[in-house]
This record gives C-alpha cells, sequence and structure tokens, in this order.
C-alpha cells in the first residue's frame, strides 16, 4: 500500500490518498482521517486541495559539490572576480563561495601597481642591489613624502546599514614635505618644510645632513625622481665615497622608507592635538 517517501518516512499510495479525501468529504474531521489512516495532517489538507491528490513531494536536493582545488586555481588566475561571479562560474550559492574562501584562508584585498613598471628593470635592480651588499655595501635609502594640513579621519563606524558622513574643506590645503633617510633599518635625519621638493632643497639637506654620515661601505638608493638625477646630487654623493643606485621606475614598492612614512600618516591622523613636528620627531623607535 506504501512505499517509502512522503509521511514519517513513507510516501502514501494513490489509494490511500483517495480513501482519506472520500473519508473528510463524506463528512469526517481531517484530524480524525489523520489519526485513523495514520498520516499527517498537513498532508490531509494538502490532498483537499485542487489537484492535491496529484502532489508528488519532491526528493531530496542534490547539493552542487564545490571542488575546492577548482575554486583555488580559479583565485590564483582570475584574482579580481566578486564572489559573486565566482558563485555564477561554478553554478552554487554566493554564501558557498565565501565559505570556501573562509576555509581556505583566501581574504579579500589588493594592491595595486603601475602599469608602466619594466620587469625588466626591477630584476636588474634586485641583481644591482644584492650584487653590492654582498659587497659588504650597507643600503640607504632617501625618499620624500607630503602632508596636507587636513587630518580628516577617511573611516568611521556605524550601524549596519547607515552610512557615516564626515566634512571636508573643498579649498587647497598647504602642504608640508618630508625628506628622510633609511639607515640600518630606522630612519635618520629627518628635514620638514614647508611646500614641494626640488633641486636646490634637495642638495641642500643632502649636503648638510646626509652626506656627513656617509662612507664607501654605503649604497644610497633613491627614485629617479628629476630633482635626485642631476649631476651635483651625484658628485655630492660621489664624493664620500658612496655608491649611487636608482630604483627601478615606477617601483616605490622596492624602497622600504615607504612604509615608515605611511606610519607616520597614520599617527597624525589618530594624533589630532599633536603638531607635524611633535609626530616626525617624537617617535624616538623610528629614528636612528
Amino acid at each position: 500500500m506504501v512505499d517509502f517517501g512522503d509521511h514519517g518516512g513513507m510516501r502514501c499510495s494513490p489509494d490511500l490518498r483517495q480513501r482519506v479525501v472520500e473519508f473528510v468529504r463524506g463528512g469526517g474531521r481531517k484530524a480524525e482521517a489523520a489519526r485513523r489512516f495514520k498520516v499527517g495532517e498537513a498532508s490531509v489538507y494538502r490532498w483537499l486541495k485542487p489537484g492535491g491528490l496529484m502532489y508528488q513531494r519532491p526528493g531530496p536536493r542534490r547539493a552542487h559539490k564545490l571542488d575546492w582545488k577548482q575554486l583555488r586555481r580559479h583565485v590564483d588566475t582570475q584574482p579580481d572576480q566578486t564572489q559573486a561571479e565566482r558563485a555564477r562560474h561554478f553554478q552554487v550559492s554566493r554564501h558557498c563561495i565565501w565559505n570556501a574562501l573562509r576555509k581556505l584562508g583566501v581574504t579579500h584585498k589588493k594592491r595595486l601597481g603601475y602599469s608602466e613598471r619594466d620587469p625588466l628593470r626591477r630584476k636588474q635592480f634586485l641583481r644591482l642591489r644584492e650584487r653590492f651588499v654582498r659587497r659588504g655595501q650597507h643600503p640607504v635609502y632617501i625618499d620624500e613624502c607630503g602632508f596636507v594640513s587636513s587630518t580628516a579621519r577617511r573611516y568611521g563606524y556605524a550601524p549596519k546599514g547607515q552610512r557615516v558622513d564626515g566634512l571636508v574643506s573643498g579649498h587647497r590645503r598647504p602642504r608640508t614635505s618630508l625628506i628622510a633617510a633609511r639607515m640600518e633599518g630606522r630612519l635618520a635625519e629627518p628635514f620638514l618644510f614647508d611646500g614641494t621638493c626640488d633641486t636646490r632643497i634637495f642638495n641642500a639637506w643632502l649636503k648638510t645632513r646626509l652626506c656627513p654620515r656617509l662612507n664607501a661601505h654605503h649604497l644610497v638608493i633613491m627614485d629617479n625622481a628629476a630633482f635626485h638625477t642631476a649631476p651635483e646630487t651625484a658628485q655630492l654623493i660621489a664624493a664620500t665615497g658612496a655608491t649611487l643606485l636608482f630604483l627601478a621606475p615606477s617601483s616605490p614598492d622596492l624602497n622600504p622608507i615607504e612604509h615608515d612614512f605611511a606610519a607616520l600618516k597614520k599617527r597624525r591622523e589618530y594624533q589630532e592635538h599633536a603638531t607635524l613636528d611633535d609626530i616626525v620627531r617624537g617617535d624616538h623607535s623610528l629614528w636612528a
């Protein structure tokens, strides 16, 4: 009379369904029909609906199994795709992709580089730097960074679904620049000034601040900004016995001083009442 499926792990036969419906339509109560024929009350109500006798309970849904190895390869070859795009590609839910990425230890991030980079010249720079270091020369990294007067924080907290609005001035603000070197893993010879850097300012800092600390065991590394490539600049460095090496074009990521500048800017963002000079000179853990 019955086979496995519908009610309580059983699927009722058409004959049983017909007898239940006839019992109710003959004046019997639905609850009594459920008890007498040992079926669920929900089944009784469903069979009494138009077309209810033809209802077939769907079998268990077959889950689409996500191949994590394929997902990992997809991430390696298509790192820019969103979770929704990956879900459409693998024909699974977005939550399935999110859960798999979390368990694979794959997080959402991106570091932008410059499209103008030349991979060959970057490799050449790295080989030259390694060669000089093996000869016993110590890298000295030089760079500049700028600070605007606004200290507005770029992010804030709010309940989910609500925006956080902030106000900044639309007028152009004066710029303060910093020149510094990185020697033996720490910053050295900071120089703050208003405006932007040029050959005159840079060479004055180089001659009076950094050159007295250089010798033949140093390898001076900086980018190829116009005021770095002046003949007088090369002469000042050569006079100390140090070697000059330029970074590969559009490769600030190869200069570790950029991380120090980022740390200074972050400190300034959260120390609103401190002057820029106090922040730059006050953290003795950064300076050599």
